[in-house]
């Protein structure tokens, strides 16, 4: 209700405030995010001469705080993927087996590293099960086009549990290679983000981790997914590619894991067969 001419180059200076009056959670790094989409919204308007080319917009101050993602412990993860197979939360007289696709989200994000939006995009043409070393274990191969990723790049995610591409076919009335995998069984929908966090509050608060210190959703099955795979030894490039994020970004969020890992060689004792050297 603000005319574009009457904005005034003090306007947005309380947005940071009245954001987290909206959401109190929201992170310093999505603000300052937000503020440069505004300011790029401002310069297209400057081009196309709607207002005027020394206008500019101020934002409070904030300090950019790169946190480290949470990644569940093993003992959280086994209480989440215990209540999730259990009949009181898979609900078996759902006929549309919401639950059930919900658990196989779940457990499918713990093992790929996929964003939430990337996963609810799934269709069965996107994905494929791929067999690894040994004849019964069955990895996937998921093949995520641009439209579907943060960055707007396309990329291939290797992951593993294809058995629960399998198991999603047996309760699905939807299998066509245009489906999507995570659907409503009468409809042929995606799934509502209502139904997944409806769920995921059930399941947390049954499993007792609704008072955890943390704030548990489903975007920890994917950092989880990227500390488990670094304490395995997946070299930091390789987990890049899979996860579609930069190098740098993964240092900053997942690098003091590296210095646990590294915790031995970094309190190893001289070698004595070189320690004449600190002698000479």
């Amino acid at each position: 209700n603000v005319k574009i001419e009457t904005i005034s180059t003090h306007h947005f200076m309380h947005y940071y405030k009245w954001r987290r009056q909206q959401r109190a959670a929201v992170q310093n790094a999505t603000l300052i995010n937000e503020a440069s989409t505004i300011r790029s919204i401002f310069k297209y308007a400057i081009r196309k001469g709607y207002i005027s080319s020394v206008f500019f917009l101020e934002f409070p101050k904030i300090e950019k705080n790169v946190g480290r993602r949470e990644a569940l412990s093993i003992e959280e993860w086994r209480k989440i993927y215990t209540f999730l197979r259990s009949k009181k939360f898979l609900n078996d007289s759902d006929t549309t087996k919401i639950r059930y696709f919900i658990r196989d989200f779940a457990v499918l994000l713990a093992n790929t590293g996929l964003r939430f939006g990337e996963a609810r995009r799934l269709k069965w043409k996107h994905v494929k099960v791929v067999r690894g070393k040994t004849s019964e274990k069955k990895l996937c191969e998921i093949k995520l086009d641009a439209d579907m990723t943060k960055n707007k790049k396309s990329r291939v995610v290797q992951g593993m549990r294809g058995d629960v591409l399998e198991r999603i076919k047996t309760y699905s009335n939807y299998k066509h290679s245009n489906d999507f995998i995570f659907v409503d069984n009468n409809s042929g929908n995606q799934l509502e983000r209502t139904q997944y966090y409806r769920s995921w509050k059930f399941m947390l608060k049954n499993a007792g981790l609704d008072q955890s210190d943390k704030d548990i959703s489903y975007y920890n099955l994917r950092h989880s997914y990227a500390t488990w795979r670094l304490y395995a030894g997946v070299d930091s490039r390789s987990l890049c590619e899979n996860l579609g994020c930069g190098l740098q970004f993964l240092e900053q969020h997942y690098g003091h894991l590296q210095t646990k890992m590294m915790r031995d060689k970094l309190t190893k004792g001289i070698d004595s067969d070189i320690k004449y050297l600190l002698e000479e």
